[in-house]
Parts: C-alpha cells; sequence; structure tokens
C-alpha cells in the first residue's frame, strides 16, 4: 500500500482490518496492522512536535514583541 493510499484509509477502515484480522488464525495481518499503526504513530509524533515547536516559536516572537 502506498503512502497516499494509507492517508486516505479512515480509522473506521483500520477498524474493520482489526476484527478481520482478530478472525483469522494467521498473524500475518496483525502484524501489518501493528506495523502501520506503528508507522502512524510515529508520523503524528513528528507532526506534534513540529508544531509545538512552530508554537513555542510564535510565542517567543510575541514575548519579544511585547517587550519592545
Amino acid at each position: 500500500m502506498s503512502d497516499a493510499e494509507s492517508q486516505l484509509r479512515g480509522p473506521g477502515d483500520l477498524l474493520r482490518r482489526i476484527d478481520a484480522a482478530l478472525r483469522v488464525t494467521s498473524g500475518d495481518e496483525l502484524d501489518a496492522i501493528v506495523r502501520e499503526l506503528s508507522t502512524r504513530v510515529q508520523r503524528l509524533a513528528q507532526e506534534l512536535r513540529a508544531v509545538r515547536g512552530e508554537l513555542e516559536a510564535a510565542e517567543a516572537a510575541s514575548g519579544h514583541a511585547d517587550a519592545s
């Protein structure tokens, strides 16, 4: 699955995949879901760190502007 396809898949689709995976005997689909979730969590963590950095920079700039 490409990143673009992954981005288009919503949480409902992932929940259906988890439900289906729990009904099969093979752990392959569960492994794939865990890898996908791990990738998504890592991506979200990176995005949150970037947003936090932007907010801190904006707050610092605002503080400097107020002090002038």
